[in-house]
């Protein structure tokens, strides 16, 4: 059994997985991992290394939290944190010198055949960890941790009662590490194997159950009381016992200082007062917040009595005793028990029931219970057969912290601004370090774990606050502190230093955070699609789950503003499907579903982006159309504006809508008044759109730029082909076409017959975007949008004859095609599915029929070729200065994302070309390679541009560290092209 097959045996299928290593120091270092795949890699890489690894054997919640021991967000592998497990186990220890251990191998197994054999236990899965046994019994389904304690604890006691020598507290201890297959042990100064010696099987979750309550049933003074729910609790609990009554008298005042006082949070919470009678997480949970205020410990154990079934006294203060002082949030609460937190007069005022114990919480006359956004939702009714899931709908939950008055020893925050509290011999002072208002908004982390802290700054009250965006490597930094905050007009005082204000703001945060007011949450670079399958727009971010989280302080800069919703769903739907449902209404339809194909590029690979450009003459409604579409996510006249070059009247070149289209990123791309793309450009704007990146740029210290990214559909109006323009800027303008989809739109009279359609939709914007964003994440998380997207691809390949060489038209038809049926499916239009197929088969046809003319008069198969391996192609330079005694005379300009297959020289214009991608592209293509070879020779004598120099062995990855794998000599074609054409715009160049 190798280690990916025994994780996946043994570990629930989703979660954050863990790897643990020893510092230096003896300490654990433990590291986060998103998958099972990369956990059993990092696990082998370290122990190849001839280092010690373990494992966690559960899945965990959160990936960070905040550590108030070390003041810093990090993974923690806590029982807290632990979200599900899938197997019981044992460790049995091997030792000759050790009390309650085995002496030998043998030994050991003869006594767990012994254990298995009286208890019928089934067979387990036994894995020799080098000095010992690591004895697992996998479930068929993961549990979560109460089930898993309730099942580990009977476990144990059978352990205990029948003799059987293990480490006890690790059968019952969630977050557990042990020691993975296929790695080494080290200890003892000796080198051993950890490898699986018996294979066993999941065994069914009852039956293993069952198993195990009859086992333990003679060893029950052994089985520790497990929090389970076995007593409902009472119907009304705001009724608290005299005892806990008088504990949480609250003095007159008291919540004007620092001090929790636990009386307004277990009198406002039921949550917290029911907590003694619901299961071990919400238990914890309880016992991790309440451990935050005066006289914690005995409301907790007053709380806990209340189940007079299950309290023990002993148990509960051990429990209390190893329990982590934490700010329970009332996200986390509704989460383990939901249905209660929804309820409550604070829900979405307040994010955790501490804060109830540190000041008063006004509570609203009459409370409004958030809306589901948008409004209203109609899901529609399931049909038989239906070809996607439903999505749930869910409230909205808005992450802010609302702090009007924060005081603490040293600092306070008023209307009036925020002052420096000191204290000298007349008695308190305070000093005004700003004028103006600060709250913290949220904390974003993104792919690499760094940190990014959000601030509201106030200038007025009752204004909009300006949002200011800090890293929390500056926070120690007053020199940066000031800068965040002065970019968006800080004004200090005079007597007020940046260490000071520095010192505020560090405080500040401490103290929201160790509270559970500030939100920890992934950092979003773009529009669209996240790494959990969830959807952004704008300022919310739509869950599988189906719920909406309100996120400010989003950097999307206007996007944040512009992609957001207003009006009614059945207005803007009502709209759409009287305008495009009329058959004669096909291609304009085709334009509008551009919209709902966007998003489904995330699942075409090597065809990132579709474009589609339409042809028209001037005032028949393109931007109107393109408007209509853009309402579906945005403000209809949102979309980015301009030729895209240097000779636009308005003056936006195209790097800066490239830009913006690495924000909307999944969301369609438009250019309007394409008419002006220059012939020079348009190659290259072909070849960067499509590809879904723009291309990397040197500054002027020699370094790359970042370069932007979407997967999206970019559509593009105008009133002249862009096929023609192609044409004229290439000799071989083949590649480029096969890039395009490029259709003619008639004239239709909008003004007369869909005027009011178009101003409903125009006023109902962004509604449709959100239900459909619902249904987007929704079969995306459960895998049917693949699935369906596969299935269309096929039936599409099938229908009009795709060939690899049209996998951009492929791409194009399969997104609108699925688009339209997903939106379909969401209610938000009732457009015809066969007209829109014959629409497609006929643009298709019309595609095929001038590429195959302009093949014709195209004077070779290379450039063709070079188009398509530019994925596989390294680009160097002649390096000018002085070479040292066996140096490479090159450096590299561009490196494959690819298995490299071509070496271009753009100083020397020498191009390398793998004979055997050469051979194999041909045959792909019905292309004698004979036939391929002699097309470069005729173009060399007709044209010049290119030289035929002959076969030979070459290193495609010679002196370039990036690609060594690819240093051995391979049977190459070497021809040289002219430096010119290797010019940045010619968009096939090499």
């Amino acid at each position: 059994m190798d280690l990916l097959t025994f994780l996946q045996l043994v570990l629930p299928p989703t979660g954050i997985y863990c790897s643990a290593t020893r510092s230096s120091n003896g300490g654990w270092i433990n590291t986060p991992h998103k998958t099972l795949h990369e956990l059993a890699t990092v696990c082998v890489n370290v122990a190849s290394q001839d280092r010690d690894v373990w494992y966690g054997t559960a899945s965990y919640q959160r990936e960070s939290e905040w550590n108030p021991t070390k003041e810093r967000d990090e993974f923690r592998r806590t029982q807290n944190n632990v979200a599900e497990l899938k197997a019981l186990r044992l460790d049995i220890d091997i030792s000759q010198t050790k009390k309650d251990t085995y002496a030998s191998t043998k030994e050991a197994l003869a006594a767990l055949i012994d254990f298995v054999t009286k208890t019928h236990l089934p067979e387990p899965v036994i894995v020799s960890s080098g000095y010992g046994l690591h004895v697992y019994w996998p479930l068929d389904v993961a549990v979560q941790p109460a089930d898993w304690l309730f099942m580990a604890e009977r476990l144990r006691a059978i352990c205990v009662g029948l003799g059987l020598k293990v480490d006890h507290s690790g059968t019952t201890d969630s977050a557990r590490v042990l020691r993975p297959p296929q790695t080494v042990n080290l200890k003892r100064n000796s080198r051993r194997d950890v490898k699986v010696i018996l294979s066993g099987k999941a065994t069914d979750n009852a039956t293993l159950r069952e198993l195990l309550d009859k086992a333990s049933g003679q060893f029950k003074e052994h089985i520790k009381s497990v929090r389970v729910p076995k007593q409902e609790a009472p119907k009304d609990t705001t009724e608290l016992p005299p005892m806990l009554v008088t504990m949480l008298t609250v003095p007159e005042g008291a919540l004007d200082g620092q001090e929790r006082i636990a009386g307004p949070i277990v009198r406002a919470c039921q949550q917290v007062r029911e907590a003694g009678f619901q299961d071990e997480p919400v238990w914890h949970r309880m016992i991790n917040l309440m451990k935050l205020c005066n006289k914690g410990d005995e409301v907790i154990h007053v709380i806990s009595a209340q189940d007079t079934e299950r309290y023990d006294a002993a148990v509960t203060q051990a429990k209390i005793d190893v329990s982590q002082s934490m700010a329970t949030t009332c996200a986390e609460f509704n989460r383990l028990r939901p249905g209660v937190c929804d309820r409550c007069v604070h829900w979405q005022t307040i994010t955790s029931p501490i804060q109830l114990g540190v000041k008063t919480i006004p509570i609203k006359v009459e409370r409004q219970v958030p809306e589901v956004s948008p409004e209203p939702i109609h899901t529609p009714i399931p049909t038989e057969g239906q070809l996607f899931d439903l999505p749930n709908v869910a409230l909205t939950e808005a992450f802010t912290f609302n702090a009007t008055e924060w005081k603490d020893t040293r600092y306070e925050i008023n209307e009036g601004g925020c002052w420096l509290i000191t204290m000298d011999d007349t008695g308190t002072k305070k000093s005004q370090i700003t004028p103006y208002v600060i709250k913290p908004l949220t904390m974003l982390r993104d792919d690499t774990g760094s940190r990014t802290t959000g601030w509201a700054l106030y200038y007025a009250k009752g204004q909009p606050p300006e949002t200011v965006e800090m890293k929390m490597a500056d926070i120690h930094d007053p020199n940066a502190v000031i800068k965040a905050f002065s970019d968006k007009g800080l004004m200090l005082l005079d007597k007020a230093s940046p260490k000071v204000m520095a010192d505020f703001i560090r405080s500040y945060l401490y103290k929201v955070k160790t509270s559970g007011a500030m939100m920890d949450l992934d950092k979003y670079t773009h529009l669209g699609w996240g790494n959990e399958n969830e959807f952004v727009l704008g300022d919310k971010v739509i869950y599988p789950d189906g719920k909406i989280s309100e996120i400010p302080g989003m950097p999307f800069g206007r996007w944040t503003t512009l992609v957001t919703q207003d009006g009614k769903l059945e207005d803007w739907v009502a709209a759409v499907k009287h305008m495009f449902t009329p058959k004669e209404q096909a291609l304009p339809a085709l334009m509008f579903l551009h919209g709902f194909s966007a998003p489904l590029m995330r699942y075409f690979y090597g065809t990132e982006t579709t474009l589609t450009f339409v042809v028209g003459e001037t005032g028949i409604g393109k931007s109107t159309l393109a408007s209509l579409m853009w309402s579906i996510w945005a403000q209809p006249f949102a979309f980015p504006k301009g030729a895209g070059d240097a000779k636009s009247h308005t003056g936006a070149t195209m790097h800066s809508l490239f830009k913006e289209a690495a924000v909307l990123h999944n969301l369609p791309f438009y250019i309007d008044e394409a008419t002006l793309w220059s012939e020079d450009y348009v190659p290259s704007y072909v070849y960067d759109i499509s590809s879904g990146e723009e291309k990397r740029r040197l500054t002027s210290a020699s370094n790359f730029q970042n370069s932007g990214s979407w997967r999206t559909s970019a559509l593009a109006t105008s009133n002249s082909s862009l096929r023609s323009k192609l044409q004229n800027a290439l000799e071989n303008s083949t590649p480029h076409l096969m890039r395009i989809i490029e259709f003619t739109l008639p004239r239709v009279d909008y003004g007369n017959m869909y005027v009011n359609d178009i101003k409903i939709m125009h006023k109902n914007y962004g509604v449709a975007g959100m239900q459909y964003a619902r249904f987007l994440t929704k079969n995306a998380s459960s895998g049917r949008l693949e699935a369906v997207i596969e299935m269309h691809k096929a039936m599409l390949t099938k229908r009009f004859n795709f060939t690899q060489e049209e996998r951009y038209w492929l791409a194009w038809a399969t997104s609108i095609y699925t688009g339209m049926e997903l939106s379909r499916a969401a209610g938000l239009h009732s457009i015809d599915a066969e007209v829109i197929l014959e629409t497609i088969g006929t643009i298709i046809d019309d595609q095929r029929d001038i590429v195959g003319v302009v093949r014709t008069n195209d004077q070779t198969w290379l450039g063709e070729f070079l188009h398509d391996m530019w994925p596989h192609t390294v680009v160097v330079v002649n390096n000018n200065g002085l070479q040292l005694p066996g140096s490479v005379p090159s450096a590299v300009v561009r490196l494959p994302v690819q298995s490299v297959l071509v070496r271009a020289n753009a100083t020397t214009g020498v191009t390398h070309i793998s004979k055997k991608a050469v051979r194999r592209w041909c045959a792909q293509r019905n292309i004698r390679y004979e036939e391929f070879i002699n097309s470069i020779k005729n173009q060399a004598e007709t044209f010049g541009d290119i030289t035929y120099d002959r076969e030979c062995r070459f290193s495609l990855g010679q002196g370039i560290m990036e690609l060594r794998a690819a240093s051995s000599p391979i049977r190459c074609v070497r021809i040289i092209k002219q430096v010119e054409s290797f010019d940045d715009n010619s968009g096939e160049s090499v």
